[in-house]
């Protein structure tokens, strides 16, 4: 259990520090490719084996953990750019109902068992998901095409859903107990490899602004907290307090509540009546899935 709660919490305080990023000027994505390669050292600094990348190439894990890194660059693009034209909450609500796709792979192929509550819960959790990150409409937002404000949360969901239902599948087929560390650094070191590639790019562009320290803290501070977040999530998984199929749903929702409420308290975000039921919703759907 002590692991769910240490996910749920370094999950909760990595995505409110990207709120962080216009209160102190922060360029995001090199802040954000800083958080890869920090996430990385730490990892390998943190793992049992020796730092030789070399000897990840034959692991089982390593194909996966390529593939993840690309993935998690390449949703970030993503949800960077629906924030922008479309609104936070559409990236938030996309981003965490993502969370049916693990637990229906657990149900239908690792053949989780779930009961009629738990089932209800989910489906309710889904509604408070909704409920919880409704905002009004967002004030800069740039008007988008039809195709384009359905095709990028569609993009978000599914990335979102493949990232976790792939970590539950390494977790349970391909990763030993001494590898956990090693995978995860993988995966940001891939993810940072490919964001310097997309800066240099941004640098020939003349798009690149200048370094700043805070750019640096800050990234410092999120690959603490991004390799902490995924560290637990694995290590959750690894503890069987919960079936996969159980485990996703609370880790998720249980994060948006904490958010959306430390966000009410530290950032003064307003909260209209729905996004209180969506909490009071989330709080039971929680209670529901938990229930065995």
């Amino acid at each position: 259990m002590i692991f769910i709660i240490a996910s749920i919490l370094a999950s909760t305080v990595f995505g409110l520090f990207f709120r962080l990023f216009d209160i102190f000027k922060v360029h995001g994505l090199t802040s954000i490719i800083i958080n890869y390669f920090v996430a990385c050292v730490f990892g390998f600094w943190f793992s049992k084996d020796s730092f030789v990348v070399a000897s990840y190439i034959p692991q089982a894990w390593f194909p996966f953990a390529c593939g993840l890194g690309l993935i998690f660059i390449g949703s970030l693009y993503v949800i960077s750019v629906t924030t922008a034209t479309i609104g936070v909450s559409v990236a938030q609500v996309a981003n965490k109902m993502s969370m049916v796709i693990p637990a229906l792979i657990a149900v239908m192929v690792y053949g989780n068992s779930l009961t009629i509550i738990n089932i209800l819960g989910i489906v309710l959790a889904l509604v408070a998901v909704y409920l919880v990150s409704k905002k009004e409409i967002y004030a800069n937002a740039t008007p988008v095409n039809g195709v384009v404000k359905w095709l990028f949360p569609a993009i978000i969901f599914l990335c979102s859903g493949i990232i976790d239902s792939t970590i539950n599948y390494v977790q349970r087929n391909v990763l030993g107990t001494s590898d956990t560390s090693s995978f995860i650094s993988t995966i940001f070191l891939v993810a940072g490899i490919i964001g310097i590639i997309w800066l240099i790019v941004l640098k020939t562009q003349g798009k690149l602004p200048p370094l700043v320290s805070n750019t640096v803290l800050v990234g410092i501070a999120l690959g603490l907290l991004n390799f902490a977040t995924m560290f637990f999530l694995v290590e959750a998984l690894n503890s069987n307090t919960f079936e996969p199929a159980v485990l996703f749903p609370v880790n998720n929702v249980s994060i948006l509540i904490l958010a959306t409420l430390c966000s009410y308290v530290f950032f003064k975000e307003k909260l209209s009546p729905l996004n209180w039921l969506g909490i009071a919703l989330s709080a039971v759907s929680i209670a529901m899935v938990s229930w065995s």
